[in-house]
């Protein structure tokens, strides 16, 4: 009996010391931390082509013209236009010989005449040049040959002065064809172009791909 007894005790014992304490119990099952997830690799999206295909840059933003600088040049052009038409056309006539007291004076107003609006248009275009606008050189002639027609009446009260006369003959073309210069500007059109399109089979066509008018 002593010996069952002591076993029970060291049973006993053994049982005690291995419990846990009170206060540390383990947390259940449901407490644990879940194991963390297994991220898969994304799938890579597709891209329009669009997105994909390099974007032309954008052009830079062009200044007009400015209409002062196109008036100083015409009338420069128109200044020298009487000068180097006059003297042509005095040469013109007296390839041949020049007769008279007057000879050759009819050659260098004609030419003077031509000289003056031709000089003051190419001035005024050349100073008006703009890479998205164009403007019609007709009209710009035009404009410059009526407006020179008040300056060869101008002129005439400068009759003492050569110089004088040549500049106000020159401002007045140059003032026309500005005005008229500016009020004929307009967009560019983009340029056509012809190309092949397979019609079926052996025959082919023509496109026309732009503006034409």
């Amino acid at each position: 009996m002593k010996r069952c007894a002591g076993v029970v005790l060291l049973v006993t014992a053994a049982t005690a010391s291995a419990a846990p304490p009170d206060g540390d119990h383990a947390p259940p099952a449901s407490r644990l931390a879940p194991p963390p997830a297994v991220s898969t690799p994304a799938e890579p999206q597709l891209l329009p082509p669009s997105a994909v295909a390099p974007q032309a840059p954008a052009p830079p933003a062009t200044e007009g013209s400015s209409p002062f600088a196109q008036f100083a040049l015409g009338t420069l052009g128109g200044f020298a236009g009487v000068w180097l038409g006059g003297l042509a056309g005095y040469h013109l006539e007296c390839a041949s010989g020049c007769g008279g007291e007057f000879g050759g004076l009819g050659g260098l107003l004609v030419g003077a005449a031509l000289g003056l609006p031709t000089g003051a248009t190419i001035g005024v275009a050349i100073a008006g040049r703009e890479r998205d606008y164009e403007a019609s050189m007709t009209l710009t002639f035009i404009g410059s040959a009526l407006a020179s027609i008040g300056g060869w009446y101008a002129a005439v009260e400068l009759e003492n002065s050569v110089f004088g006369a040549t500049v106000v003959m020159g401002a007045s073309a140059a003032l026309g064809g500005t005005l008229m210069h500016r009020l004929s500007r307009s967009r560019k059109r983009p340029a056509s172009a012809i190309r092949l399109v397979p019609l079926g089979g052996n025959a082919t066509g023509l496109s026309i791909v732009g503006s034409m008018w």
